[in-house]
């Protein structure tokens, strides 16, 4: 893995915090924001990146597989299934706790907004590239993740009142 592919797009989500996120989240619950905003990049990160090197191949990967089929690699034994469901899960764990953090959003709207960036990481994902693959498996993991992150803030603000953000 080379991680200077990297460099454009970590320069390109600081630039998007820095010119046009920082000044407005700077009112409100900026640590929460902050948070939310890593969450979010960290992800773009794991699932997408290296993203603007991939540009010039955009729409090169239409013709890629599709999975509709959930959990046929776990059933058929194919790769690390297990592993690649559980880090899934453990992906949107902190999104979705920093989401109601810094959004106030109740459970039900972050675990959608969880499915909605999923489904926007594995739709983008096969148009950026030839070995990269729509799963719904992936999107279901990841709404099991953000549901557990979504649930966890509730026990937080249950264990730790006034404790918000």
């Amino acid at each position: 893995m080379d991680l200077l592919l990297y460099i454009p797009d970590i320069a390109a989500m600081a630039a998007i915090y820095i010119l046009f996120l920082h000044q407005h989240w700077s009112k409100c619950r900026p640590g929460a924001h902050f948070l939310f905003y890593l969450c979010t990049c960290f992800i773009f990160l794991v699932t997408l990146s290296p993203f603007i090197m991939d540009i010039p191949h955009l729409f090169s990967g239409m013709v890629s597989r599709y999975n509709f089929d959930p959990f046929v690699d776990l059933l058929n034994g194919y790769g690390s299934p297990l592993q690649e469901c559980i880090e899934n899960i453990v992906l949107f764990i902190p999104f979705a706790f920093a989401c109601r953090m810094s959004e106030k959003t109740s459970l039900w709207k972050t675990l959608l907004l969880g499915i909605l960036y999923s489904l926007l990481i594995e739709t983008v994902q096969p148009l950026i590239s030839t070995i990269r693959v729509f799963d719904i498996t992936d999107i279901i993991t990841n709404a099991c993740g953000a549901l557990i992150g979504a649930f966890l803030y509730s026990l937080y603000i249950r264990l730790f009142p006034g404790k918000e953000a």
